[in-house]
C-alpha cells in the first residue's frame, strides 16, 4: 500500500492516487498560495532592535534619577523644624528641562525599538535620526546637569548639616560616566548596522500589538508623566511671587513678618513652614534666607522663627535653655527699637554665628539665627521687617 493509500484507507476519505491532493493540480496552487512557515526577523535587525531598547532604557534611567537627585536638593536640606524647599528651577531652568528631554526621548526609543521590527523605510529612518540627533546634546547636558548637582549637594554650609554628601554625586558621575561609554557603544553598532543592512527595510508597515500598546503606555504614565508633570509644577511654583506667605498667614493668629532689606543679594529659600514653637508643638513660622543658587557656595544665612506668645513670657529663661556650649556661648542684652521694652538677647554662638531674641508689641517672639553678619547689619534686616 503506497502512503497516500494508507491515509485515504485511515481517514476513509481518499480511495485512490488519483484521489489524493498530490495529483489535484487545484489542490497543489491552494496550498502555494498560502505561507507555509513564518520569517524570522534578520540577526541585525534584532540586535538594533535590542540596542535600542537598552538606549531607551538608558535614557529613562538618567531621567529618574536626575528626577529624584531634583527631589532630593529641594527637600534634603533640614534645620530641625521643618523642611525647606530649594527654587532650583528658578536658578537652573535647565534642571527641569532634561529630565523631561530625556523621559520623552526613552519613550521615542521604545517605540523606534518596537517599530523597527516591522522592517520599514519609515522605522529605518525614524532610527537613523534618533540614533544621530538625540545622544549627543542628551549626553552633554546629562553630564552638566550631575556636576551641577554634585556642587550645590556638596555645599553643606549653606543648605543644613543634613545636605547631600558629595561623594553620593562622585559615585552618580562615576556610574554616568560607564554608562554614557556604552551608551555610545551600542550606537555607533547600531548606525553601522542601519546603514550596512538598509536593504532589508523594504517590508510593509504594520499596526502596533495590543502587547506593544500596553507596554508602551505603561511606561508614559507610570515613568514619563510623572517626570513632566511634577517638572512643570516646579516651572509653575517659581512664578508665585507671593512665596507662599498668603497660606502661611492663614495658619497663624499672628501677622507674619517679612525682612524688605536682604544684605548680599541674599533671597527666599523657601516658602513659610511650619516651625517648632518654644512648648513643643508646630505652631511657630520659619522663614529662611541665603544666597541664590547661582551663588549658593557663598556662605551665610538668616533663619527667623517667630510665634505668638501669651504675657507674661519668661525670655531670659528661653535664652539660657538655649545655650548649648556654656564655656564657649556668650549672652548679652542690647538695645533694639523693635523690642517692646526696647532690649533684645543676644547669644553670640561663633565670632560670626549668634542669635537674637525679643518680643514685639504683639506679643510675638523673634528667634533669629545670622550667620556671617555683623550686629550692626542684623538690626537693619529686623528694622527692615514689614
Amino acid at each position: 500500500m503506497l502512503p497516500w493509500d494508507r491515509m485515504d484507507y485511515q481517514n476513509q476519505t481518499l480511495t485512490s492516487p488519483q484521489d489524493s491532493p498530490v495529483n489535484q493540480p487545484q489542490a497543489t496552487v491552494n496550498i502555494l498560495s498560502e505561507p507555509t512557515f513564518q520569517e524570522s526577523t534578520p540577526v541585525a535587525v534584532n540586535i538594533i532592535s535590542i540596542a535600542l531598547f537598552i538606549l531607551a532604557s538608558l535614557y529613562l534611567l538618567f531621567a529618574l534619577v536626575i528626577f529624584a537627585i531634583v527631589v532630593l536638593l529641594n527637600y534634603s536640606t533640614s534645620f530641625g523644624w521643618g523642611y525647606f524647599v530649594f527654587d532650583l528651577l528658578r536658578y537652573f531652568p535647565s534642571t527641569g528641562i532634561v529630565p523631561i528631554l530625556l523621559a520623552l526621548a526613552a519613550f521615542v526609543y521604545f517605540l523606534v525599538a518596537i517599530k523597527i521590527r516591522n522592517q520599514t523605510r519609515a522605522s529605518w529612518i525614524m532610527a537613523l535620526t534618533c540614533l544621530v540627533i538625540i545622544p549627543l546634546p542628551l549626553s552633554i547636558a546629562i553630564g552638566f546637569l550631575i556636576n551641577l548637582h554634585s556642587q550645590l549637594g556638596s555645599t553643606g554650609n549653606n543648605v543644613g548639616q543634613n545636605a547631600i554628601n558629595f561623594k553620593l554625586f562622585q559615585d552618580i558621575t562615576s556610574a554616568s560616566t560607564l554608562t554614557d561609554l556604552l551608551m555610545w557603544i551600542l550606537i555607533l553598532i547600531s548606525i553601522i548596522l542601519l546603514l550596512i543592512k538598509h536593504r532589508e527595510f523594504e517590508h510593509q508597515g504594520k499596526p502596533l500589538s495590543n502587547k506593544a500598546k500596553i507596554f508602551l503606555s505603561i511606561i508614559f504614565l507610570v515613568a514619563v508623566l510623572p517626570v513632566i508633570g511634577t517638572m512643570s509644577y516646579g516651572y509653575y511654583t517659581t512664578t508665585d511671587k507671593d512665596r507662599g506667605f498668603t497660606a502661611a498667614q492663614k495658619n497663624v493668629s499672628f501677622h507674619i513678618l517679612r525682612p524688605s532689606y536682604l544684605p548680599l543679594d541674599f533671597v527666599q529659600w523657601a516658602r513659610p513652614t511650619p516651625a517648632k514653637d518654644v512648648s513643643g508643638g508646630m505652631n511657630a513660622i520659619g522663614l529662611i534666607y541665603g544666597p541664590p543658587l547661582n551663588n549658593a557656595r557663598e556662605p551665610g544665612a538668616i533663619v527667623i522663627i517667630q510665634e505668638q506668645v501669651t504675657t507674661p513670657f519668661d525670655l531670659q529663661k528661653l535664652v539660657n535653655s538655649q545655650i548649648k556650649d556654656r564655656q564657649k556661648e556668650k549672652i548679652t542684652t542690647i538695645s533694639l527699637s523693635q523690642s517692646r521694652d526696647g532690649r533684645a538677647y543676644l547669644r553670640q554662638v561663633t565670632d560670626d554665628s549668634f542669635y537674637l531674641y525679643y518680643i514685639d508689641s504683639n506679643s510675638v517672639l523673634y528667634r533669629i539665627h545670622f550667620s556671617v553678619f555683623s550686629l550692626d547689619e542684623a538690626k537693619n534686616v529686623i528694622s527692615s521687617f514689614q
